[in-house]
């Protein structure tokens, strides 16, 4: 959707479809992974818009519903993007295939205890995870972070060039708080482990890159009942750690819309130079919150009075 409007007061055109090779961009597991089909032929798509190949265009890269990540080369400019054929994000040692692929499907459908998504120590990431897309080691290329596949971890993924000039990815380092936890859903005592994702964003301005990690689904004993959560890196650029989760709240109050999400899409949409958040919800509405709203302990009083000269 095209901001037909100002940074200070967007108004959006009607949704276009992106194509990239000629094809509208879709996501479904049975056409990822193949067969055997799953009952949960769900997308769930947490697209990007960032560079990846280092060529200075923004490409679009999506994780989504399984334990895949995909990307569409910008082959087109800046101003005017086209995307190229769908290509996969490959780390070093993860391998895949068809008859991995067929494997991974396989799995999908047997019981066990993670019902539709299987913990498969062979793939580096956990299924129907967002991944938070920057340079986490300030070395000019771009990052992740994700989940790892069987713990369900905040793992830093690295992107490095070889000697032959190829990029490449490998995994990195699990993230860590300033008191040597891991980062992953005990942080806030969820008890329900499904859906959940990562963004970054420089929350307080110091140049440092921070994270916002969300998930919902389990808002009973859950962190003050909320769903979306701040982790402040006090460590560097180039080695980020960080500080225990704060609750994100709207005047005061813990923000909780949804049991699917609300992976927000967070940076500055009003252009007041601070970071905001625009959520998702199960029926298609994007909630806008400013980020004075987000920073208020509760919301402004005002009286309205006769004023007489």
């Amino acid at each position: 959707m095209i901001n037909e409007g100002t940074n200070v007061s967007p108004r959006y055109g009607e949704p276009q479809l992106i194509h990239a090779d000629g094809q509208p961009i879709r996501f479904v597991r049975n056409e990822l992974l193949g067969d055997p089909p799953s009952t949960h032929n769900m997308g769930y798509s947490y697209p990007w818009f960032i560079d990846w190949n280092d060529d200075e265009l923004p490409d679009l890269i999506f994780p989504n519903e399984t334990n895949r990540i995909f990307w569409y080369q910008n082959i087109g400019s800046r101003d005017k993007p086209e995307f190229g054929p769908q290509q996969q994000i490959l780390v070093d040692g993860y391998p895949d295939s068809d008859s991995i692929r067929t494997r991974t499907a396989q799995r999908a459908v047997k019981q066990n205890p993670n019902g539709v998504y299987p913990q498969e120590p062979d793939r580096p990431f956990y299924w129907r995870t967002g991944a938070a897309f920057a340079d986490w080691n300030d070395d000019g290329l771009t990052d992740f972070i994700t989940a790892s596949s069987t713990d369900r971890r905040a793992t830093l993924f690295v992107q490095y060039r070889t000697a032959a000039g190829e990029l490449k990815v490998r995994k990195g380092e699990e993230l860590k708080l300033t008191d040597g936890r891991p980062i992953d859903d005990r942080l806030v005592d969820r008890r329900s482990h499904w859906t959940e994702s990562y963004r970054p964003v420089d929350w307080n301005r110091d140049g440092k890159i921070d994270l916002v990690y969300s998930l919902a689904g389990a808002h009973n004993g859950i962190q003050d009942g909320g769903s979306m959560y701040l982790l402040l890196n006090s460590g560097t650029k180039a080695a980020p750690l960080f500080e225990p989760p704060q609750t994100l709240k709207c005047f005061g109050k813990p923000i909780r819309i949804t049991n699917h999400g609300p992976h927000p899409w967070v940076g500055d949409l009003d252009g007041d130079g601070e970071a905001d958040l625009v959520p998702c919800v199960e029926w298609s509405v994007y909630p806008f919150y400013a980020h004075a709203a987000l920073a208020m302990p509760e919301r402004p009083e005002f009286e309205i009075d006769r004023i007489v000269d």
